[in-house]
């Protein structure tokens, strides 16, 4: 019984971060975020990314993977143009190395320097609106001109369509059809360009369908101009979320993967437990997995609950309107909670990885446990999401580690022919259950253990 009840707290911290990510985008906006599954799937692709591409060591790639995500929801609501000085900045500066090593193979401390010393110059430079938008025009050539060479253009060519370019977005900038900060739509689709090609050996038209889109996304955002409409936003979040997932299989096909643990061996908890206490090995990896999800979700709690920030954030949640009378900024405020869901989700998708085999279609397992979580719990509800995954976790345990009933049908009289039969309860229920619960509950309690109505 002890090795259930351990198991079920290890999974639940788990569907927790997920649940309570998906759960607070809700409670602020009004929103069913499907595309948080894909989330946990980015993250989790991330690191492996930045681990077997990059050779980067397992924690700078959790870093990395969950500032990612991060990045990646922001994007998703709003597009990340208020970021146009920084990353104008960071693409002048990674552009510049590549180039110097590239081309002019100067050694890489020297390039590293250089870079720096560039986008800080642009940094600066850009503080004045006239200012910004030269230097965006210098950083939207130089990526253009790399984009030429990645499809191998003729120089002439490639210098006629990048004038053409420049001028085309100056004349739109003057009719104030478009803002200066569009023009990080370049750098970005560029550099996704040029990671599909050169780092995955993607032929270069694949690599266009990858970054333009990407570009776009990160550049204008998505949700922000259709979250009025709950149903549309339900559509394209769940469309977006099955698009990602076509993304990581034209990438990664549907091989298997999995990150090495964070630590490796088993602890025997059974020692602890008192004398004459039969051995009970758990792997070490899953306990600290366990013990960081729960220092997570106390930091997110006091955050929510004791901060300024956060008790805005629950204003917020409560009533809009006399948010923004009181002085809160409700856009920014939605812009946070992205930002903090994305972050869980970046989080979990790591540890999942770290627990589970990584795979185009791992993000749908969480997603409709996390929803049978919120929804079980309440509605914009943190702590009944909270409660609702010890809960869904514990059944899930408990139903697998359950001996199956074998269940026979029919006894065929041809000695050749397979009798119909399945199985009761055991590691195929494991969903079953708690979706029972969930109706269960929902019969009696319309709006969940600790939800509040909404219109």
């Amino acid at each position: 019984m002890e090795q259930i009840i351990l198991f079920s707290l290890m999974i639940s911290a788990l569907y927790a971060l997920v649940a309570m990510g998906f759960t607070m985008i809700f409670g602020v906006a009004g929103i069913l975020n499907l595309a948080h599954g894909a989330f946990i799937m980015v993250s989790a692709y991330a690191a492996f990314v930045s681990q077997s591409f990059f050779h980067l060591n397992l924690y700078t790639s959790f870093a990395i993977a969950v500032g990612f995500t991060t990045l990646l929801a922001v994007a998703f609501y709003e597009g990340i143009q208020r970021f146009a000085r920084i990353v104008f900045a960071s693409a002048a500066g990674i552009g510049l190395y590549v180039g110097l090593i590239s081309f002019l193979n100067i050694l890489p401390a020297i390039a590293m320097l250089i870079g720096l010393g560039a986008a800080l110059g642009v940094f600066l430079l850009s503080r004045n609106h006239e200012g910004l938008i030269a230097v965006s025009v210098i950083v939207m050539v130089s990526y253009l001109s790399l984009l030429c060479v990645i499809i191998d253009m003729p120089v002439l060519a490639a210098g006629l369509v990048t004038a053409l370019v420049v001028a085309l977005f100056l004349v739109l900038t003057h009719m104030q059809k478009l803002r200066w900060e569009h023009a990080i739509f370049f750098p970005l689709m560029t550099v996704v360009v040029a990671w599909a090609h050169f780092t995955m050996g993607k032929p270069v038209f694949e690599s266009l369908l990858t970054g333009i889109p990407v570009g776009l996304l990160f550049t204008v955002g998505l949700v922000r101009y259709i979250q009025q409409s709950p149903v549309i936003t339900l559509i394209v979040t769940l469309a977006m979320a099955l698009l990602i997932e076509q993304l990581v299989i034209i990438f990664f096909r549907y091989d298997a993967q999995l990150l090495p643990p964070f630590i490796e061996g088993s602890v025997n908890l059974g020692r602890w437990l008192g004398q004459g206490h039969s051995p009970l090995y758990v792997p070490t990896n899953r306990l600290v997995l366990f013990v960081v999800s729960a220092i997570v979700i106390g930091l997110f709690w006091f955050f929510v609950q004791r901060t300024r920030t956060g008790k805005a954030i629950l204003a917020t949640s409560m009533d809009q309107e006399g948010a923004a009378l009181v002085g809160i900024d409700v856009r920014k405020i939605y812009t946070l909670t992205w930002a903090l869901s994305g972050a869980l989700a970046g989080v979990a998708g790591v540890f999942l990885a770290a627990w589970l085999p990584m795979l185009p279609i791992m993000w749908r397992d969480p997603l409709i446990i996390s929803f049978a979580i919120v929804v079980l719990g309440g509605l914009g509800s943190l702590k009944g999401s909270l409660l609702a995954a010890v809960m869904i976790g514990f059944v899930e345990t408990l139903t697998a580690y359950t001996n199956p009933i074998h269940i026979t049908l029919n006894q065929p009289s041809n000695p050749f022919e397979q009798p119909y039969a399945f199985d009761f309860l055991g590691l195929s229920w494991v969903g079953v259950p708690s979706l029972i619960i969930l109706a269960f509950i929902l019969f009696l309690r319309p709006k969940g253990l600790f939800g509040r109505e909404f219109e």
